[in-house]
């Protein structure tokens, strides 16, 4: 089901920093799901959009949309 939200882009609150790269962030879609995205210019304390790129395990994979 999440491999089908590939290329699409979702709405992200940040969270916290990733758990696996001090150049990561993670954030939560409106429907709870994990999206992992660099941290770039990306302000913590906004939503952004993010288009996702990829899907390992429970975790989607994307990069900011400007």
């Amino acid at each position: 089901i999440k491999k089908g939200m590939i290329g699409s882009i979702v709405h992200v609150l940040p969270e916290c920093p990733s758990r696996r790269s001090q150049t990561e962030w993670m954030g939560r879609t409106p429907a709870n799901q994990a999206v992992v995205y660099p941290k770039k210019d990306a302000a913590a304390d906004r939503i952004l959009s993010v288009r996702i790129e990829a899907c390992k395990g429970a975790t989607l994979w994307g990069k900011i949309v400007e």
